[in-house]
C-alpha cells in the first residue's frame, strides 16, 4: 500500500505547477475566435502573410507578363489579404506576448522580447504595403469603369 501513496504524492507533486500554470495562463489568455486564443491563432497565421502575399507576386508577374487585367486583379487581391493577413497576425502576436511570457524562462523571454520588437520595426512595412495595394486597386478599378464609358461612345 505504501508504494501507491507514494507514487500517488510523487504524481501530484509533478502536476501541480503544470496545473496552476494553466489556470494562469488561461485567466491571461482568453478565447479570442473559433475557442482559440492569441497564442494559437499567432501561430496559426503566422504563415498566411508569406504564402498568400508571395503568391499573390506571383500572379501579378504572370498578369503583367501575359497582359492580363483579371490575373492582375486576382493578384491585388491576394496580395491585399497576405498583407491583411500579416496585420492580424502582428495583432495576435501582441495579444499573446503577455501570456507566453508569464510561461517562458529568462532565455525564453528574452528571445520573445526580441521576436516582438522587431516585428514592431516591420508591421509599418505591411500597412505601406497595404495602402499601396489598395491605392493600385483603385487606380485600376478607375481605369476600368472610364475605359467601358468610353468604349462604348467610340462604338456608335
Amino acid at each position: 500500500m505504501k508504494p501507491i501513496i507514494l507514487t500517488t504524492l510523487v504524481i501530484a507533486t509533478l502536476v501541480q505547477p503544470a496545473l496552476s500554470s494553466t489556470e494562469t495562463y488561461a485567466n491571461y489568455a482568453p478565447k479570442i475566435a473559433f475557442g482559440l486564443d492569441a497564442p494559437h491563432l499567432h501561430l496559426l497565421t503566422n504563415h498566411l502573410p508569406i504564402f498568400v502575399t508571395l503568391s499573390g507576386l506571383f500572379a501579378m508577374a504572370v498578369g503583367l507578363w501575359s497582359k492580363n487585367q483579371g490575373i492582375r486583379q486576382v493578384a491585388l487581391a491576394l496580395m491585399f489579404l497576405g498583407i491583411a493577413g500579416g496585420i492580424l497576425t502582428f495583432w495576435f502576436g501582441q495579444q499573446a506576448y503577455k501570456p507566453v511570457r508569464g510561461l517562458a524562462d529568462e532565455i525564453g523571454q528574452d528571445w520573445l522580447d526580441l521576436h516582438m520588437e522587431r516585428a514592431e520595426q516591420v508591421v509599418w512595412a505591411f500597412w505601406t504595403a497595404g495602402a499601396g495595394v489598395a491605392a493600385a486597386w483603385v487606380l485600376a478599378w478607375k481605369q476600368h469603369r472610364l475605359a467601358i464609358p468610353a468604349s462604348r461612345e467610340c462604338s456608335v
